[in-house]
């Protein structure tokens, strides 16, 4: 991996194309003007400036593939990216927290934090993340109630647009619009207005990597509910009730999808 700016202008350099050049596994090196750029898929996780300074950006994908590519472009430098508890922060060694990681932040070649943000808007930061979450968990309640009380229906056309259209070709083949678009905005308003769509479910299943998604969803969902066209929990053995492990995955799910839209430091692994 390309860690400082001499190595990546000479790897450049060494190439056909002087400005774009593959490193690994859906990662390149290309030039940014002055600067080089680390990119993985189609965002620019790291950019390396000349005086070896290094910006890094999520692109709001906080996954163990993009930490693991920023912490190699970080090279020797005294610092690391490691999570607690989902939350992604900057370390100094194995237990050293130096601050909570925010895309943006430009480190130098010493480690040092040159834009660190001021403690009173990290409280803030805090508090709603906070907020956020138990507005989450509140919403997740509400939408398996509806599941519950056979209020909700199979994905259809009545569905959000962002939520309910998925991309057909190009990088982001597979993904539902809003997730390609990174607008998050439907999903406030799915939130605030309790609005409870059901292709979210089979989206935060979806990005979970199955091939065959109505497959998945049929072993979690109840089959008579399904024939007549809606969405419950598949029920438990010899029982009416919801199987305990199928509406905990699903809600594992759902709430990992949210809060990865939803709080921007929050790790989707």
């Amino acid at each position: 991996m390309i860690a400082y700016y001499v190595e990546g202008m000479t790897y450049l350099d060494g190439g056909r194309d002087k400005n774009s050049r593959p490193i690994e596994n859906n990662t390149r090196v290309e030039r940014r003007g002055d600067d080089l750029a680390i990119k993985l898929h189609a965002t620019d996780i790291a950019v390396i400036h000349p005086d070896d300074s290094i910006t890094l950006d999520s692109g709001g994908w906080l996954t163990m593939t993009t930490k693991e590519r920023m912490n190699r472009a970080l090279g020797t430098r005294p610092v690391k990216i490691g999570s607690d508890r989902g939350v992604w922060f900057i370390y100094q060694g194995w237990q050293n927290k130096i601050c909570r990681y925010f895309d943006g932040i430009t480190i130098s070649e010493h480690g040092d934090i040159l834009n660190p943000r001021n403690e009173a808007l990290e409280e803030r930061l805090a508090i709603a993340e906070g907020k956020m979450g138990k507005s989450i968990d509140r919403f997740m309640d509400g939408y398996f109630e509806t599941m519950e009380a056979d209020a909700m229906t199979l994905p259809g056309g009545g569905d959000c647009w962002y939520c309910s259209m998925i991309v057909s070709n190009g990088v982001d083949k597979g993904k539902p619009l809003g997730d390609a678009n990174s607008s998050n905005d439907h999903l406030f308003e799915h939130i605030k207005e309790r609005y409870y769509v059901p292709s979210l479910l089979w989206n935060a299943m979806r990005v979970r990597g199955y091939r065959d998604l109505n497959l998945t969803m049929s072993m979690y969902l109840d089959r008579d509910s399904w024939e007549a066209g809606l969405m419950r929990v598949r029920r438990g053995w010899g029982s009416d009730a919801p199987d305990i492990n199928a509406r905990k995955e699903l809600r594992r799910q759902l709430r990992k999808y949210l809060r990865k839209h939803l709080i921007p430091t929050r790790a989707t692994q």
